[in-house]
């Protein structure tokens, strides 16, 4: 995840103190962020939506609490203890951290998380489908399989993907156990490619030149200076790139799938709606992981890599960068 800007929301009145007064014979909903960044801003615009269309109108028959953590798993912890003793009705906590610190908040006010990549291995949840207890929620999980037959259908002749992680992140053996049996549906073998912050990654790249096909560059190994470097070197190689992020697709990854967390929004409000008017138990709904996701296209980078991009393919991209 990006942070690129704050919610504006904070700034334009949806912010309410934790003790505001309650709006009588109408539902409380406390929203916790544990950083400002663009992801969240569009989750909340999604909720918000999601909760409007069916019937919950913030300010008028919803009251929609809003804080954010600062990026402080203390102050995180804080406000979800607030939040379980003011009572509120739910309470939908936007990333892993947020989200662990409210499933110990409180065991009895239902809590939809959203924007958790890894739920089980986090703790959150007992199970996907069997969440268990008073939590539900949705993922922005990337879609391996989408991105799999994406390469796929682009690089028929493939063989190996380098799959570029983080040789000291334990999340890269999440990504890693993800993306291999995805690959495998497609007939391609998955290579990990693991990079420390001190390595050489220009050389590292470079020595991938005829071993690989293509890389596949998770957004959260490659901070964007890291990614510049894996690019200049994919493109001497004319080794094809395909990431999940918006930055490096628009610099030199010829496509991938982004998740579309406005989407992730609707997800979790509909699982919101059906606790609050459906009355259903939140550990009997499933934990939706394929919230939604945009295909991007970068024309221009495939051409300069030989890559040709089929006409079905480019009629479902979400945005074609030439």
């Amino acid at each position: 995840m990006r942070m690129t800007r704050s919610w504006p929301w904070l700034f334009a009145g949806l912010f309410l103190a934790v003790g505001c007064a309650r709006h009588p014979g109408i539902p409380r909903v406390a929203v916790i962020g544990f950083f400002q960044a663009q992801v969240f801003d569009d989750v909340l615009v999604g909720l918000l939506e999601e909760l409007a269309a069916s019937g919950y109108v913030d300010g008028k028959s919803i009251q929609v609490i809003v804080k954010d953590a600062g990026g402080d798993p203390t102050a995180a912890a804080r406000i979800s203890r607030q939040f379980a003793a003011g009572k509120v009705d739910a309470i939908v906590p936007m990333g892993t951290a947020a989200a662990q610190s409210a499933v110990k908040a409180t065991q009895t006010i239902p809590v939809v998380f959203c924007a958790v990549t890894n739920p089980v291995g986090e703790g959150i949840v007992d199970s996907l489908v069997h969440p268990g207890g008073n939590r539900t929620g949705a993922t922005d999980c990337w879609p391996y399989d989408k991105q799999a037959k994406l390469i796929r259908d682009l690089l028929p002749r493939a063989r190996k993907v380098g799959i570029i992680c983080d040789s000291n992140m334990m999340h890269s053996q999440f990504v890693l156990g993800k993306a291999k049996p995805a690959l495998e549906k497609y007939r391609l073998e998955s290579v990990p490619v693991p990079l420390a912050a001190t390595d050489n990654i220009l050389a590292a790249v470079r020595s991938l030149a005829g071993r690989m096909d293509a890389l596949l560059v998770p957004a959260d190994f490659a901070p964007p200076p890291a990614f510049d470097i894996i690019n200049k070197a994919a493109i001497e190689q004319r080794i094809p790139l395909f990431t999940d992020n918006v930055g490096g697709l628009e610099n030199g990854a010829i496509a991938g799938y982004i998740v579309n967390y406005k989407l992730v929004g609707r997800v979790t409000g509909r699982l919101l709606v059906k606790i609050l008017k459906e009355k259903a138990y939140p550990g009997g709904l499933p934990v939706t992981v394929d919230s939604g996701s945009d295909l991007i296209i970068n024309l221009g980078a495939a051409r300069k890599q030989g890559v040709e991009i089929p006409a079905a393919v480019m009629a479902a991209a979400a945005r074609v960068i030439r």
